[in-house]
C-alpha cells in the first residue's frame, strides 16, 4: 500500500477485491449514518409527544 500512496490510484489500478471492500465500506457508512439520523429523529418525535 505504501507504494500506491505516492500516486493517485484509480479503480483500475486497485485489486478488484480492494475496490469492492472500499465501495462496500462507503455504502455501509452511508446506510449507517442514515439509520442513525432516522432513529434520532424518530426518538425526538416520540419525546415531543
Amino acid at each position: 500500500m505504501h507504494a500506491l500512496a505516492n500516486k493517485t490510484v484509480t479503480d483500475q489500478e486497485l485489486p478488484l477485491d480492494t475496490g469492492y471492500l472500499i465501495k462496500g465500506f462507503m455504502e455501509y457508512r452511508n446506510c449507517y449514518s442514515i439509520m442513525m439520523h432516522t432513529s434520532t429523529t424518530s426518538k425526538s418525535k416520540l419525546l415531543a409527544k
